[in-house]
């Protein structure tokens, strides 16, 4: 965990993380009028959006907003401020503000799908959205808003959006103290009542204000220039703001505080301007003598300042487009009646003129005070002092708490500018969240897996205690959840568990803020993130052998379950075999591996080894005939078969009647042939060797042998019988008749 201990406080992003999002940055104004990253973000289908910008506006279609908006966020479910960068007022007459659109969204008039469609409706003056992650947890909450407050509208089912402009994400509200002078709650009545915010807010002095404190309001006629406030109010007010803090003041507290207040230090609180304002009644500088030098500006040289004449018309107030994004200026329509009829509605500064980091997106274009120099604004804010290390304050010419010259709905539209300030306070003066690993990790979680945390909290104060607190809970699916080795500790390890099927979390990373002298609550901000975990493949596999070892007609047939499309399959298997298919055909006997991603790229199935076997990889079974012995002189004598050196097919029914008898053959898969060849291996006697060889179905081929002895056993015979012969050799001894014989 990396801490940032320094007090900044023109925050410029957030870090909530919502599943399947994209974002870039485009520019916008922030509340000092500077440039400011406003986040593009992509929403899944299913969101939902709070309008904002219907005609008229009403407490219940434009101030109870900010009340379910403050619920929302208590309940932990974040919501996106959308604003478009670089609208418009409109070019032609600064007078008639116009309204731009932030966005234009398709969605239902319920939560009901099949209820009445709107397509491209364009959402106005800061539109809310609610991202479909949390839908099921803002619903009964959305609803009981709509069902008590007629007229809040909420729009349901979006289509998906992309590019949407997210100026900031609430998921805390600041610490808000009120100025109670005993007699006047006007921002009670004038918008926390209206609102329907019944807390969130308490009453104190400037000396009842801590460091844990972000926004400090003075009530109308806080009057800091008579009791009870004291010199001690103004040194805390003005420390208050040094160090961060936001300040909304109205009516005359403006010019009073401006022209009268100084700390015991010699510092004037002239917050937005270069030298303080015209006053709105007489102020004598002998009472206020640093003031002396604008005696004589009203032609007069009596130790008085003169007031300026406080008042203006209607048609004469101008709206600087240049702010039509700003997140303070989102109200529909023009409010200056509401404006006009305070004790101090213009402002109207010295010489020197506003601070070159001071905004006024709303002012007089009429004549105005000789004195002036720069706008005469209706509203004004910007950085105290011009420093955007301090907090930032909001003038506006404002009661807040009556209409004054306006209708009802441009009393609402006055009532915005304190709430949008109130939640840019929100969003910009509160610690910040960055959970890199977990952020680069979340669309790529994955069950029964450890994620180590690395946070960064920057923007606290150097005067106090940090705690931290983890909690997550499931929001669909399975019933496991998350266990964190330590849950108040910054840097825990998440285990994340097995599901069985598609689960849907959210986290929550709270960090508190307590300072070493006194809090009346803590400074809170939170990291709130949803995501999904999906379960393994649970595959189920058939398998049909190969009929042979030398046939491809072997199959594998898998049904996948608790899977989440879209989900990817790679088969391998032997001589180089890949496939994407599911199911696989025409397979040889051999190994085959199934690997399964989900769309976001983790193995929910793989290494899992499926056999396909030759049904038939034995040889047949062969007994050839017992020997024989023939009786004869040559070959001739050996039929059914006869003798053959050739190869000769036989019979499987002749095989098992040959001579010799026991002669026996089989085969689980079914005989294909039988043959068999002869061989002269000796000639006395004769010896023949006949194999036989049988063949099955699938090829496979053995044999045996049979030895034939063909043998003589029988004596010659003489063709004629033997009779005596007498020779008589004469004197020459001749023998021819001896040898005729």
């Amino acid at each position: 965990m990396r801490n940032t201990y320094h007090r900044v406080h023109r925050y410029k992003f957030i870090q909530i993380v919502l599943t399947i999002i994209f974002c870039w940055f485009v520019q916008t104004f922030n509340a000092q009028g500077k440039i400011n990253p406003t986040t593009y973000k992509n929403f899944e289908a299913g969101a939902s959006i709070i309008d904002m910008g219907i005609v008229p506006q009403t407490e219940n279609n434009a101030l109870k907003p900010y009340g379910l908006i403050a619920e929302l966020v208590n309940s932990e479910i974040p919501v996106n401020w959308v604003i478009k960068p670089n609208k418009s007022f409109g070019q032609n007459d600064l007078s008639n503000k116009l309204d731009d659109y932030d966005i234009l969204i398709s969605g239902t008039l319920s939560s009901n799908i099949n209820s009445q469609s709107i397509v491209n409706y364009p959402c106005k003056t800061g539109a809310f959205l609610i991202s479909k992650e949390y839908i099921d947890q803002a619903k009964p909450i959305l609803e009981t808003w709509i069902n008590n407050n007629p007229g809040l509208t909420v729009y349901w089912n979006l289509n998906a959006l992309n590019n949407v402009p997210v100026y900031g994400v609430l998921n805390s509200f600041p610490n808000v103290v009120v100025f109670d002078n005993g007699r006047h709650t006007d921002v009670a009545t004038g918008f926390y009542d209206r609102a329907g915010i019944t807390s969130g807010y308490r009453m104190g002095t400037p000396q009842d204000v801590t460091d844990c404190d972000q926004f400090y309001v003075l009530s109308h006629h806080t009057d800091p220039d008579k009791l009870p406030w004291t010199i001690d109010d103004t040194n805390k007010l003005y420390d208050f703001v040094t160090n961060g803090g936001n300040i909304w003041m109205g009516c005359h507290d403006v010019s009073l505080t401006e022209n009268k207040l100084r700390t015991s230090s010699g510092n004037n609180l002239n917050f937005l301007s270069q030298s303080g304002l015209v006053p709105y009644k007489d102020i004598s500088t002998v009472q206020y003598p640093w003031l002396s030098q604008y005696d004589a500006l009203d032609g007069n040289t009596d130790n008085k300042i003169k007031k300026h004449n406080n008042s203006f018309n209607n048609n004469d107030i101008y709206y600087d487009s240049n702010f039509a994004s700003h997140p303070i200026m989102q109200f529909q329509g023009n409010i200056e009646p509401a404006l006009n009829g305070n004790s101090e509605r213009i402002y109207i500064p010295f010489s020197g003129g506003w601070n070159q980091e001071t905004n006024v997106p709303m002012y007089d274009s009429g004549p105005t005070d000789n004195r002036a120099t720069g706008r005469s604004a209706i509203v004004a804010f910007g950085p105290a002092f011009g420093d955007e290390s301090n907090g930032n304050i909001l003038y506006t010419g404002s009661h807040i708490s009556s209409k004054n010259d306006g209708t009802n709905s441009q009393w609402v539209g006055e009532a915005r500018l304190f709430a949008n300030f109130l939640l840019l306070t929100a969003i910009e003066n509160k610690p910040q969240i960055e959970i890199l690993n977990l952020d680069s990790t979340f669309s790529g979680l994955v069950q029964d897996s450890t994620v180590n945390i690395d946070a960064t909290v920057t923007g606290v104060p150097n005067n106090g205690v940090l705690s931290y607190s983890w909690e997550s809970e499931v929001i669909s699916g399975d019933t496991v959840n998350i266990l964190f080795s330590d849950a108040n500790i910054e840097d825990p390890t998440i285990q994340l568990p097995l599901v069985t099927e598609t689960t849907t979390f959210k986290i929550i990373f709270t960090v508190q803020f307590t300072s070493n002298s006194s809090c009346q609550a803590p400074i809170e901000t939170k990291y709130i993130g949803v995501f999904q975990l999906e379960p393994n493949a649970f595959v189920d596999i058939q398998t049909n052998n190969s009929e042979c070892s030398n046939m491809n007609n072997g199959s594998i047939d898998i049904t996948i379950s608790t899977a989440v499309d879209p989900y990817f399959i790679q088969w391998t298997g032997p001589n180089n075999y890949s496939s994407n298919s599911e199911d696989l055909n025409n397979l040889s006997a051999g190994t085959y591996e199934l690997n399964i991603e989900d769309n976001a790229g983790n193995n929910i199935y793989s290494n899992n080894v499926i056999e396909i076997l030759a049904n038939d990889n034995e040889s047949p079974i062969i007994v050839a005939p017992n020997d024989i012995n023939l009786n004869g002189c040559n070959t001739g004598v050996i039929n059914n078969p006869i003798y053959s050196e050739l190869i000769s097919n036989i019979s499987e029914i002749d095989f098992l009647n040959l001579s010799g008898g026991n002669s026996s053959v089989s085969d689980d898969s079914g005989l294909y042939s039988i043959t068999y060849s002869d061989i002269q291996i000796d000639s006395c006697p004769i010896t023949i060797e006949r194999t036989f060889f049988v063949t099955d179905n699938c090829g496979n081929t053995t044999s045996d042998i049979q030895l034939i002895t063909i043998m003589d056993s029988e004596a010659p015979v003489f063709d004629s019988e033997a009779y005596d012969l007498t020779v008589q050799c004469n004197s020459s001894i001749n023998t021819d008749q001896l040898n005729d014989w």
